[in-house]
Order: structure tokens, then C-alpha cells, then sequence
């Protein structure tokens, strides 16, 4: 019980660290020092969010395989949306290397958590059936986007810029889903119920298209910030 609780503390500091540090790049000049320097931040943060969660996904797979399996799909989603956000920034130069062996590993993984995900939704979790699906269709779609990405080099020399921006924009909705579910009911336990629950599924992940949008207005449709 002292371990768990000792993950689950390190896990809820790691994850504020990864909010915060994930709104101060956003706020910040892209490709600004500050900007960097956070990005930095968060990808450490993501990397310590993860390793705290496998105990904790274990913990919970031994109790309630349902929820062990969506907390697995959180992990596998935020860790891949960090690594292609941070990856994507490093081989900018080399898509063949950032479309190597990890990134279809990572691509494969997304698909088999998102169908199973979907399987929890439909059999075990009826009151949240449709918030639970919708994520999963998330994997897959995940899936779906790099599967073709990885087929054919682009032709566009700003590829990574558009991996960077989707990837960690999936990376925010990711700890805010993580956050809204399961941090902010601790915080303040009058917020909870399905339509709290529902809400903490859906509201980040129509936020995080809706700034995908912008950020495609604004970035990829001009020349590419210096990083």
C-alpha cells in the first residue's frame, strides 16, 4: 500500500509538471528558447508520467481489468503523441529514421489498445459506452495516420513541423483527459457523476481539434518557425 501510494504521488507531481510545462509551450514563441526549454520540460515529464504509471496500471489490472486496459490506452496514447512530438523535432531531416523500427512499433501498439478499448466501452463500461468507443476510435484513426505516413516520404520539407504540432496537441488532450478524470475529482469531489465523467473524455479531445486547426492556420501555412 506505501508503494502505491509513493507511485501514485510521484505520478500526480510528474503530471502537473507535464500540464504546465505543456501550456507554457503552447503559450510561448514556437521555437523560442522558452519554447524549447519547455518542450523539453514536458517530454521529461511525459517520460516520468509513464514510468510511474506501470506500477500503477498493474495495480489496477489486478483489481478491475476494464480499467487497467484504459489506463493502459492513456499510457500508450500520451507516449506516443510525446515521442513523435519530440522524435519528429530531432529526425526533421530524416524521415526514414523517424519512421524506423520504434515508430511502427508505437503504431502497431495504438491499434491493438484502441480495439481493445472500444471492446471495454461496448462490454463492461455501458454508462460511458459512448466516451469510451470515441477514444478508442482515436487508436485506431492513430493507427490509420501513421500507417500511411509511413509508406511514402513527403514531399513537403515542413512534414515534421505538422508531426509536432498534431503530436503534442494529442499529447495535451491526453493528460487533460487523465487530469479532468481522475485528478480533478480529488481535488474537488463535488465534480463527478457520468456527465463529469463524459465530459472529461470528450471536452479534450474537441478542444484539441480545434487547436489543431488554428495551429494548421497559422504555422504550416507560413514559413517554418526556426527550432
Amino acid at each position: 500500500m506505501l508503494a502505491y501510494q509513493t507511485f501514485a504521488s510521484l505520478h500526480a507531481i510528474a503530471g502537473a509538471v507535464a500540464l504546465a510545462s505543456f501550456w507554457v509551450a503552447a503559450l510561448t514563441t514556437k521555437g523560442g528558447r522558452m519554447h524549447r526549454r519547455a518542450g523539453k520540460v514536458h517530454v521529461l515529464s511525459i517520460v516520468s508520467v509513464i514510468a510511474t504509471a506501470v506500477p500503477l496500471v498493474l495495480a489496477f489490472l489486478a483489481r478491475s481489468t476494464a480499467f487497467g486496459l484504459f489506463l493502459t490506452y492513456l499510457v500508450v496514447l500520451v507516449g506516443t503523441s510525446a515521442w513523435c512530438g519530440w522524435h519528429s523535432v530531432r529526425d526533421k531531416r530524416d524521415w526514414p529514421r523517424y519512421t524506423g523500427a520504434r515508430f511502427k512499433a508505437l503504431m502497431w501498439l495504438n491499434l491493438v489498445v484502441g480495439i481493445a478499448i472500444i471492446g471495454v466501452g461496448v462490454f463492461y463500461m455501458p454508462t460511458l459506452k459512448i466516451p469510451t468507443v470515441v477514444i478508442g476510435l482515436l487508436g485506431i484513426a492513430s493507427f490509420v495516420r501513421m500507417y500511411a505516413f509511413a509508406r511514402r516520404e513527403p514531399s513537403d520539407p515542413r512534414w515534421w513541423l505538422n508531426e509536432h504540432l498534431s503530436s503534442m496537441i494529442a499529447s495535451g488532450a491526453g493528460g487533460h483527459v487523465a487530469f479532468l478524470f481522475f485528478g480533478l475529482p480529488k481535488i474537488l469531489p463535488g465534480v463527478a457523476g457520468t456527465a463529469a465523467q463524459n465530459f472529461a473524455w470528450l471536452a479534450p479531445i474537441v478542444a484539441a481539434g480545434i487547436a489543431r486547426a488554428y495551429l494548421a492556420r497559422n504555422y504550416l501555412r507560413r514559413a517554418t518557425p526556426a527550432v
